[in-house]
């Protein structure tokens, strides 16, 4: 994650599979902000979406309404 941070530090940082809602902690505290787990490849998949809309990452669209996408739900 420091490396990625350090060559683009606007990037969102998301964290996918299985051990990711386990390690939310840790992940948060490297500045991932969206944690996916397992099984949840329609929420990946929205969460492309919603960054091609908004490929700055400051504003995302979710159920329809603008929303700050500071700190995600773990899903």
């Amino acid at each position: 994650m420091p490396k990625a941070r350090a060559w683009s530090p606007a990037a969102r940082l998301a964290a996918y599979g299985l051990y990711a809602p386990i390690n939310e902690s840790y992940l948060r505290r490297l500045g991932v902000t969206t944690i996916l787990g397992g099984e949840f490849e329609a929420e990946l998949i929205a969460l492309a979406q919603r960054l091609a809309k908004a490929p700055d990452a400051r504003i995302a669209r979710q159920e329809g309404k603008e929303q700050a996408t500071r700190a995600r739900p773990v899903f």
